[in-house]
């Protein structure tokens, strides 16, 4: 732990504050005056030991402009090593201001204040601030007291207010030693915060405050005799630490220890002689002259006392219980409560923020789970109470869940193994109200008995808050916002093993070929008792199928649940009619399911029949047991796409059809950071073509579809163009110069008075003029379907094939719903089909803007619409149409479209603005982005998507989404099975500690995903909700946030090989480069362009009307933007693009922020400058200067490749040069700002001073060894708990710094605690930039390129040991496929793109090669050697095959990313051989079709490399071979 030394710093800080003065050798005692609050201080206070000595401190005037320094070293304290000290206010008035007490230790006339970040910022075992109450070190979002307790805001009622006990060290010298008392607003520094206040005058100034100095005497200590006792040696024993027996006598503290014996609990420590309480802890320290004899006092098994609070008192209280049922005990439920006196509710007796017993716990122990010994497991399911109590409406969806299980029976449950992972992370849960279920897992071995398990519910201010861990050590067993529930375990004494029951299910349905982990059949035995077990020998089963070649690699696996599991107990390669399976398991206590799971062969014939049952089971200790011949079920082979399988997201509940519908009515978002409409934020699914989305609801009676067109905004030129455009204050030179002149003396606050006054613009962050983007509105289709009937429920994501798809049952019908968004043909897409029964539906639409006029139009509806705000026109139509039979009835005047009588119904629907980009506005013209004519458009595009079928439409998204998303690939492990669970379940299993690298795998493809949605060429970049919203308003008015959040959505778009996603990031840089050159005019009067953090579609680039200048200034905000222009190019290295269009942006940003260096002390630095949301003005935060090495880096590129401006790029260097070098701190730390005053343990979310390890370049993990240990040590500092994108950011950091096991750690997190259920990132509440930020992370930790190097496998996590990722793109435009093995490199296939050169880095190994473009090479990793070696595999000639006279093959889409539709015409008919073939002739995919007809289309996979393929069909009559290319 390293000190904070405040002084050496302070002492610069308040060198140039005015009246301030103090000798460096002296302590800090300030010479200035108060202002303020009158009266309100503390004009006394006493301090009291636990040997009775006591002193008060007198005579401090509490009135304004009197001295904040009083010198009261004649009052002294007298106390003893080892003494517990309390502070009193004993004469005290007013709120809101904070005590903190220091002693100077070692006399060297310094307070050092050094708190422990990771235990609730205690003071350490060696910190001089010994006590306080209240600090906030992160913004105010969480308040700390001495002793670790934590307070929801800065209160405090001085009057008889008490600090948190503390100890005098025991080994301290006798002697006098300075102690200062100081009343202040949240600062541990001992001379005062020195922050400016909202009055322009430091805080302590400004509030009052007051340091007292006084003396506190260390008295030596007398020899003594200490005796200790038990009160009932059955229960407890006793000791003294460091002797032996249980007298001593000797002089100083000494520690006494009292040990329970299993099964009791310890009472407290008493005075034999006065019987008076001396500790209530096992370990505690007597210290004093007097002989004494303690007492250990001991009683039965006592369970930690819980407390709670609410941070309102009146609205949180109702958070119950109303249920509780289990599954595999013999307790089915535990309780069931039908009124609050029944629950029992119990009123919170406190205020709001202060904790109480009353209510905190409630004890259902009566009633005890009742579980057979050896069970190893049961489920438990809570059901909240959902009824208002006093008018107050349930709130238990808001807290998060963990259970605590005292195995150990020794009343405490914080032993290894007694704690659980949070059951969810996602709050509100509304779950819990229908049913939330844990598995408890039961310790193998475990012995008879009765156990307490205590389940808590806890709001934590955050959602990644660790309050597990530490509920029942630093948090004191209190409970924030909840309450807690006891529950008896009682496992049963072991008994024989006893037969209960055996059944069989045979699966049923449709399934595909090539289809891996099918469970064909299962049964399971369920036994009691674990005495003399059975065991399975022998399973006997027959194939009853159409063809046992549809089957292969089949395997028994054995699970104590209905989940495949893992246990592989028998295994056969291939079926047979009759088929007998040896093996050798041993039965549990409960459920034993034995699964048959096989693998559908690729070949499978289509319509087959697969069906296998179960003849017997040898159960040894019994006998054959024969099963009823009567086993329906199995499956056909078919050509249905299951549509949970490969990267998909999906639930089996259906989403209510009302809750939250048009929920602009009652709650705009405007006031608040929780999304008023949970269930879309978290359980909707969203598609998207980049300019026209929605999100599916997935209901069953009236589905809910919100949309959106990313360009409708409100504000901008529209609502008066000579006010908007006057955005800009002009600052004048001399006023600048003044601000650097502040900073260069250390006047930073007076620096930022004079930035508060002059830079903030004159745009309000409103709705109006700034804008805000807002919801088209929502979609509905009722369907007459009562929720209630619906079974086999499930609502898809599939991202392989983007396309959400609802399928559900409902009286004997089956439905299906298919939801995409096309970019090539501008509409979005729904097709309804039911199979068993017709349907009749009705469409309408719900809109919170104008709506000037509804057309009948053929098929559908047209809606013209518009904002009044601005007078942005906007346009809706909606075509329907029935495929067979069925009617539409379009309805203008009830604004709906009837369906009646189909079984197969397309919607179509198209949505545009009449907003146009404009890259050099007119600045009087208030329709300077305004363009096309939104109906025509709608128009011409449903015109045209209407003559295609809907499978021609969705072969139309698909050939164009799959050509960006298949190039990439991933596969973490993957010889490790992961169950096909809804997302929810594995997101809740992932939180509670369960690998799955399936659902990482998914993580990484839905940010590509999300980006391919949200971001295609032709319109706006993805914003802070990528294109996805349901309200009027929202959090930040949902724009563009410059401060890491809109760079960050397009980290994925480089390296996942998505660059055509990009253009529209370019495209808005290029939108803001004109008006920021007045914006850099106006406030600085330099040459180029910048925007600061805020920006909209209309082109708005000053600081808005905020005095917050910690987030509202930050002119390299827009230089940042620019070193991805560069970005851009380096992975293109395209010389056109760059010389016509990247260039001058990179160019005229280089030079504004050339303009911005000051030249201070010799160098160069970026003033005044802030590090975002953190601190004050700075005269360099190391932010500001790592965006501005950055960008005059890429200039200087840009011009040597172009060979221009060599004038400027003399300018540029020289300054590049000169700049103010990164710095080391104090504590090994990054520096943040210009100076060293950084805070130890600062767990602020933001890192932006790590710019130069990542997103920049300027730091070299294989090089700067010193500055990345700077950076690791600001990481650990940092913390691995924040927001969404923080942890994402975090994530990137620790891959740079080549720590793919830290880098995990972050990964895991921003699953766990950052993840909705539906993948969205959450903030909270919903911001999509950690998703991306998440996806680009895990390319890094594979694949980096940054340093000039392709560096493969840079910071792969030891838990990931094989697997393959392919498509990455580097910088200089190489394509890199990676294939590894146990943890190492197998090898790797790079693509030139650009004929650049290539140099290769692996283990510290580098290899150098001249490439050309279009060819591939393949590098492998010779580990004898130590070395790489690279081949070159040669392009292959197109070559053209002659086709069988009498058939006729067709591959489409060919190209195609391995996934296409094969079409097969001709006479013959019969079985055909189907084979795919790479060009060495080997075979990669096989399959077999049943073709019963002339022509046949089907689809075909094949997962495979880049590269030419052959396809070759062989049957009866029938010869076919067609190329195809993977790309």
């Amino acid at each position: 732990m390293k000190k904070l030394h405040v002084l050496t710093m302070l002492l610069a800080l308040y060198a140039g504050y005015p009246g301030l003065s103090f000798a460096a050798e002296d302590y800090c005692k300030p010479s200035y005056t108060s202002t303020g609050y009158d009266g309100r201080g503390v004009s006394a206070f006493t301090l009291t030991d636990n040997d009775g000595n006591t002193a008060t401190v007198r005579d401090i005037s509490t009135a304004i402009s009197q001295p904040i320094y009083w010198d009261k070293t004649d009052v002294i304290f007298a106390t003893k090593p080892g003494s517990i000290v309390t502070l009193r206010h004993t004469n005290a008035s007013g709120e809101w201001m904070h005590s903190y007490l220091y002693i100077d230790f070692n006399n060297d006339k310094e307070f050092t204040a050094e708190l422990d970040a990771n235990n609730y910022y205690v003071p350490t075992a060696t910190s001089e601030l010994v006590s306080y109450n209240r600090y906030s070190p992160n913004d105010e979002a969480t308040w700390y007291n001495g002793d670790g307790s934590t307070a929801t805001n800065g209160y405090i009622n001085m009057s008889g207010a008490t600090l948190p006990s503390f100890t005098i060290p025991e080994n301290i010298e006798p002697g006098d030693y300075r102690a200062r008392f100081k009343l202040d607003w949240n600062s541990t520094d001992p001379c005062g915060n020195m922050k400016t206040s909202s009055s322009g005058k430091a805080e302590i100034v400004a509030d009052n405050g007051r340091i007292v100095d006084f003396i506190i005497r260390i008295q030596s200590q007398q020899e003594r005799t200490v005796t200790v006792k038990s009160s009932d040696t059955t229960r407890g024993t006793v000791s003294i630490e460091g002797f032996e027996g249980t007298t001593v006598t000797t002089a100083g503290p000494v520690t006494v220890v009292a040990t329970c014996i299993p099964g009791n609990s310890f009472v407290n420590w008493t005075n034999e002689a006065t019987d008076d309480i001396i500790a209530t802890s096992l370990t505690t320290v007597t210290n004093g002259n007097d002989d004494i004899t303690l007492v250990a006092n001991f009683g039965g098994l006592a369970y930690p006392t819980m407390y709670r609070t609410f941070t309102n008192s009146s609205s949180q209280q109702n958070r119950y219980l109303k249920r509780v049922t289990t599954e595999g005990t013999s307790t089915p439920e535990v309780f069931n409560a039908s009124t609050s006196a029944e629950l029992p509710y119990t009123a919170f007796s406190g205020y709001a923020g202060s904790y109480v017993t009353s209510g905190a716990n409630i004890d259902k122990t009566a009633n005890p789970i009742v579980i057979e010994h050896g069970t190893t497991s049961f489920d438990i399911t809570y059901y909240g109470w959902s009824t208002a109590i006093s008018n107050n409406s349930s709130e238990l969806g808001w807290t998060q869940e963990a259970y605590f299980i005292d195995w150990n029976g020794n009343g405490s449950f914080t032993d290894p193994g007694e704690a659980s992972q949070k059951g969810w992370s996602d709050m509100p849960n509304n779950d819990i109200y229908n049913g939330f279920t844990r598995q408890i897992s039961i310790p193998v071995g475990q012995a008879p008995g009765t156990y307490r398990m205590r389940v808590v519910f806890y709001e934590p201010a955050s959602a990644s808050d660790t309050w597990v861990s530490t509920l029942f050590t630093t948090l004191n067993n209190r409970i924030r916002n909840g309450i807690s529930y006891d529950f008896a375990i009682e496992i049963s004494d072991p008994v024989d093993m006893k037969l209960r029951d055996v059944s069989a299910t045979q699966r049923t349905g449709k399934v595909n070929p090539d289809t891996e982990d099918v469970i064909l059949t299962a049964f399971n035995i369920r036994t009691s008792g674990t005495l003399n077990p059975y065991s399975i020998s022998n399973i006997k089963a027959e194939y009853t199928g159409s063809d046992t070649e549809d089957i292969q690699n089949l395997r028994w696996i054995y699970s104590t649940s209905d989940k495949i599991g893992n246990e592989t107990v028998a295994y056969a390669n291939s079926a047979t009619p009759s088929m007998s399976f040896d093996c050798n398991k041993t039965l549990s206590a409960g459920n034993n399911y034995f699964m048959l799971v096989a693998d559908i062969a690729p070949e499978a014939v289509i319509g087959n029949d697969i069906s296998v049952k179960i003849s017997s089971a040898d159960i040894n200790g019994i006998g054959t047991y024969d099963f009823d011949a009567n086993q329906p079920g199995g499956y056909t082979v078919a050509y249905d796409p299951d549509y949970t399988r490969g990267n998909a997201l999906w639930f089996d509940t259906p989403n209510s059809s009302t809750i939250g519908a048009n929920i602009w009515n009652r709650n705009d978002f405007s006031t608040t950071d929780v999304n008023p409409d949970q269930i879309w934020e978290r359980k909707s699914f969203p598609i998207g073509n980049g300019s026209f989305g929605g999100n599916i609801l997935g209901s069953i009676n009236r589905e809910r579809v919100v949309l959106n067109e990313k360009t409708l905004w409100k504000g901008g030129p529209g609502t008066g163009a000579s006010s908007y455009w006057d955005m800009n204050r002009n600052v004048s030179d001399a006023t600048l110069q003044q601000i650097r002149t502040y900073l260069e003396n250390g006047q930073n606050s007076m620096a930022n008075t004079l930035v508060v006054n002059n830079y903030a613009g004159k745009i309000n962050y409103d709705r109006n003029k700034f804008g805000v983007f807002t919801t088209m509105g929502e979609a509905y289709v009722s369907t007459g379907i009562t929720e209630s009937n619906v079974t086999d429920y499930k609502r898809i994501m599939n991202m392989d094939k983007s396309i959400v798809v609802v399928q559900f049952s409902s009286d004997g019908v089956d439905y299906s719903r298919k939801y995409f968004s096309s970019y090539p043909d501008n509409v979005m897409v729904w097709n309804y089909t039911s199979d068993g029964g017709n349907q009749n539906l009705t469409f309408s639409f719900s809109c919170p803007q104008t709506v000037n006029s509804v057309e009948a139009v053929e098929g559908g509806l047209l809606y013209k619409c518009s904002l009044p705000n601005n007078g942005m026109q906007w346009a809706m139509r909606v075509y329907v149409r029935v495929n067979g039979a069925g009617t539409v009835t379009p309805n203008a005047t009830g604004r709906t479209i009837t369906i009646s009588g189909a079984n197969d119904v397309d919607f179509i629907l198209a949505a545009d603005t009449d907003y146009a980009m404009n890259f050099t506005p007119d600045y009087n013209d208030n329709n300077a982005f305004v363009g096309e004519d939104p109906v025509a458009n709608v128009n011409k595009w449903i015109d045209a998507a209407k003559a295609y079928t809907y499978d021609q439409l969705y072969d139309r998204h698909y050939t164009d989404y799959s050509n960006l998303y298949g190039r990439t690939e991933i596969a973490i492990n993957p010889d490790k099975k992961f169950e096909n669970l809804p997302t929810p379940t594995r997101l809740a299993q992932y939180r509670q500690g369960t690998l799955d690298h399936g659902l990482e795998q998914m993580y990484f493809q839905y940010g590509r995903y999300l980006l391919i949605s949200s971001s295609r060429q032709g319109n706006m970049p993805a914003n802070l909700q990528g294109m996805w919203h349901n309200n009027t308003d929202g959090p930040w008015r949902v724009d563009y946030h410059n401060n890491i959040n809109l760079q960050m959505n397009y980290w994925p778009a480089t390296c996942t090989n998505l660059l055509e996603c990009f253009t529209p990031f370019i495209d808005y840089v290029r939108g803001l480069v004109e008006p920021g050159k007045r914006t850099a005019q106006a406030y600085y009067g330099a040459r180029g362009w910048t925007a600061e953090v805020s920006t909209n579609i209309f082109g708005f680039t000053a600081p808005l009307n905020s005095t917050d200048m910690s987030w509202n200034y930050n002119p390299t905000a827009g230089p940042w933007l620019a070193t991805q222009i560069w970005e851009y190019y380096d992975y293109t290295r395209d010389n056109d693009w760059l010389k016509n269009i990247g260039y001058d942006i990179i160019k005229e940003s280089a030079n504004f922020c050339s303009d911005l260096l000051y030249m201070a002390n010799g160098t160069y630095t970026s003033a005044p400058s802030y590090s975002p949301e953190h601190g004050t003005a700075d005269l360099g935060a190391t932010y500001a200067n790592a965006v501005t090495r950055e960008i005059l880096s890429a200039a200087i590129k840009s011009a040597t490749i172009l060979n221009v401006d060599s004038d400027l790029v003399t300018e540029w260097k020289e300054k590049l040069e000169k700049m103010y070098p990164y710095k080391i701190g104090r504590y090994g730390q990054l520096q943040e700002w210009y100076n060293d005053i950084d805070t130890y343990n600062d767990d602020h979310r933001h890192t932006n001073h790590l710019f130069g390890l990542h997103p920049g370049t300027t730091i070299n993990a294989l090089e700067d060894t010193e500055l990345v240990d700077a950076c690791k040590e600001t990481l650990r500092q940092r913390g691995d708990a924040a927001t969404g994108w923080s942890m994402g950011w975090k994530l990137n950091h620790w891959a740079r710094l080549l720590d793919g096991d830290h880098a995990y750690i972050l990964f895991q997190n921003l699953l766990k605690e950052g993840t909705a259920d539906n993948m969205w990132d959450l903030h909270p509440p919903f911001q999509i930039d950690g998703n991306f930020g998440g996806t680009a992370g895990i390319a890094e930790l594979f694949l980096q390129s940054h340093n000039g190097k392709l560096h493969l496998l840079p910071a792969l996590p030891s838990t990931w040991t094989n697997g393959h990722i392919s498509g990455l793109l580097t910088r200089g435009n190489f394509e890199v496929d990676i294939y590894y093995n146990n943890n190492e490199l197998d090898y790797a296939v790079i693509r030139s793109n650009a004929g650049e050169p290539c140099n290769v880095y692996y283990n510290g190994k580098e290899l150098n090669f001249n490439t050309t473009k279009g060819e591939e090479y393949t590098i492998r990793y010779n580990s004898t050697t130590g070395q790489l070696e690279s081949e070159m595999t040669s392009g292959i000639d197109d070559i053209t095959y002659e086709k069988d006279s009498t058939t006729y093959m067709e591959v489409t889409p060919n190209p195609n990313n391995g996934h296409f539709n094969v079409m097969i015409s001709g006479k013959g008919t019969g079985i055909l051989n189907v084979n795919a073939y790479n060009m060495t002739g080997q075979v990669v995919k096989t399959m077999r079709v049943n073709k019963t007809e002339e022509s046949i289309e089907f689809p075909f996979d094949c997962n495979v490399a880049s590269g030419c393929y052959l396809l070759q069909a062989e049957g009866n009559n029938t010869s076919a071979t067609q190329k195809f290319i993977v790309h």
